[in-house]
């Protein structure tokens, strides 16, 4: 015969308070990774009731502003790419709707919206790429933000590595992202990584480009040679 489990045998039970800003998902996941018994709540009772407390975003919430007017596929892979990624760090999705001709698009932000996964701000008129990032970015002013092409996608810890970067040098200002295309141009010959990472393997995808970058590199910097 089995015996009862004991609290100390039983995993920790973690209340992660819900007040409405970020991406809790992210942060569920990753206390679940680490074998905690996790819920998202608003529930002064269940919170009172956890071996532990987590208030996301204090003090560590990153802004991922997402720009967004035409290209509804392209839209939604973005957005459903960025809450799906597994990064530690919390996630907000600030996605600015700069007055889209399309309703489906309208219809969508204001249903992720609406079920509390992404935060939307609406322009009442097209204000262009520029100023809807502005926009976005002044929201939350004190945090740090990640500005997405609303037709990227993102994959696995892709936040908490460039986060990695913009953490070992204390005085950097800006980061950018690699993407495929980027890839395909260093391949042929276009030095978009500097000597410093001579050793990065120019045939690897961009996944393994990333990882590569992530060592040490002394003055690693990555430079874009113009998407906008």
């Amino acid at each position: 015969m089995s015996k009862p489990s004991t609290a100390a045998e039983r995993p920790a039970k973690v209340a992660v308070v819900d007040y409405g800003a970020g991406n809790l998902r992210s942060v569920a996941k990753a206390l679940e990774r680490s074998g905690l018994e996790v819920t998202v709540t608003d529930d002064p009772a269940v919170v009172r009731s956890a071996d532990g407390v987590v208030l996301p975003g204090v003090g560590g919430a990153l802004d991922v502003v997402i720009p967004v007017y035409k290209g509804l596929d392209y839209t939604a892979a973005c957005i459903r790419s960025v809450l799906e990624a597994e990064n530690e760090r919390p996630v907000e999705a600030v996605v600015v709707n700069d007055c889209s001709p399309d309703e489906e698009i309208a219809a969508l932000l204001e249903m992720l919206a609406e079920s509390g996964h992404i935060t939307l701000l609406t322009n009442e008129e097209n204000l262009g790429f520029v100023e809807s990032v502005n926009r976005g970015m002044a929201l939350h002013p004190d945090r740090d933000a990640v500005i997405l092409h609303s037709d990227a996608v993102v994959a696995n810890d892709w936040l908490d590595r460039l986060a990695w970067h913009a953490q070992r040098e204390p005085g950097t200002g800006i980061l950018q992202y690699l993407h495929d295309a980027q890839v395909d141009i260093l391949a042929n010959g276009t030095k978009l990584i500097p000597a410093g990472c001579a050793d990065v393997d120019p045939d690897l995808h961009i996944q393994g480009v990333v990882t590569e970058t992530r060592k040490p590199h002394p003055g690693l910097f990555i430079s874009d040679p113009g998407v906008c």
